[in-house]
């Protein structure tokens, strides 16, 4: 290791039992899953600090989003944190360049630490409230061919999840794409000039500081600060916000979903909206009495969706599902074949 991880806490592990922990920790962004201890990264080194799980009380997703990412009316940019509280009500927060990073990262501690919450106290007490009123809204005779549905989309939920990471990466270059398409020219050109300017700051800094003349750090700092600005700001030109990136990408993820569900057969689903949480919410239709077949329950959920924008109030756990689906219907236009 070139930087020794620091303890957050005063509980820590010895060099060599740090050393195999983090050598064998599960990498995602700046952070890391380990078996003794969850890694968070630094402002510019990734996995710099560590806290021993036994001192982790909650690990949650914090989202920040500039008014221009609902309204399409201003700059889209959002700035994603992992939060960790730890058992003395102290916390730390981690910002993560990718909010696909962080939903990953959770997932994993939710299968390898269960006994970490993954939500805050306030969102889990209204995840509580909210399964308990989706429980009262369902129906408790419904048809046989309701039951049958219900059953197909549960073994449709099993066979994606025996290659998850085939989803995932449609929800990752789904968001991608949103974001790439989302970008207007005029802000790709204030990203292109906010680069070349923070270039030529820092180039010009560095020259001041090689002949000793006043200002030069602070040249560069502010050089720097322009280039880091856009790039936040998802502004900057890159591959990850490129048009034709994104939809290579995109059309990549969907073509390895068309392989996996011609193995099923009959799936419910087409390629483009084939992910398990979609699955979940037309069982959760058909359990409601608003569907009793797979094509009905999925124009329920579109229905659903359309409903949902930045004015409504929703349940963490309805939010969840709907920023990880909702890019999918948004692309193809809410219809079953792409054009």
């Amino acid at each position: 290791m070139i930087f020794t991880p620091i303890p957050l806490t005063d509980a820590i592990l010895s060099s060599e039992q740090l050393k195999k922990d983090v050598r064998n920790a599960k990498k995602i962004g700046p952070c890391g899953i380990g078996e003794q201890a969850l890694y968070l990264g630094g402002r510019f080194i990734e996995r710099r600090y560590y806290i021993l799980w036994r001192r982790v009380r909650r690990v949650f997703k914090r989202v920040a989003m500039t008014k221009g990412g609902f309204t399409k009316k201003g700059l889209f940019a959002s700035m994603t944190y992992i939060v960790v509280q730890y058992d003395d009500n102290s916390e730390r927060t981690c910002y993560i360049k990718r909010e696909a990073d962080a939903d990953i990262l959770l997932e994993l501690i939710q299968k390898e630490q269960p006994k970490v919450a993954i939500y805050s106290a306030e969102a889990q007490k209204k995840l509580k409230a909210a399964e308990k009123e989706e429980a009262a809204r369902y129906k408790r005779d419904i048809s046989p061919e309701a039951h049958t549905c219900i059953e197909k989309l549960e073994h449709a939920i099993q066979h994606l999840n025996t290659e998850p990471t085939l989803y995932e990466t449609l929800v990752a270059s789904a968001k991608q794409k949103r974001i790439a398409d989302g970008l207007k020219p005029s802000y790709r050109a204030i990203g292109i000039g906010a680069v070349v300017g923070g270039f030529a700051l820092l180039g010009y800094g560095l020259y001041r500081v090689s002949l000793a003349l006043p200002f030069g750090w602070y040249i560069v700092v502010f050089g720097a600060t322009l280039i880091f600005t856009a790039m936040a700001a998802n502004i900057a030109p890159s591959k990850w916000n490129s048009r034709r990136y994104a939809q290579k990408n995109w059309l990549s993820s969907v073509q390895a979903l068309e392989k996996k569900i011609a193995e099923y057969g009959d799936f419910p689903l087409p390629p483009h909206y084939a992910h398990p949480v979609v699955l979940e919410r037309m069982i959760r239709v058909i359990k409601e009495g608003r569907a009793s077949s797979d094509t009905q329950a999925l124009e329920e959920v579109k229905k659903d969706l359309k409903a949902l924008n930045a004015s409504v109030s929703v349940s963490q756990k309805e939010y969840n599902e709907v920023v990880t689906i909702k890019p999918f219907f948004l692309i193809a236009h809410y219809e079953n074949t792409l054009d």
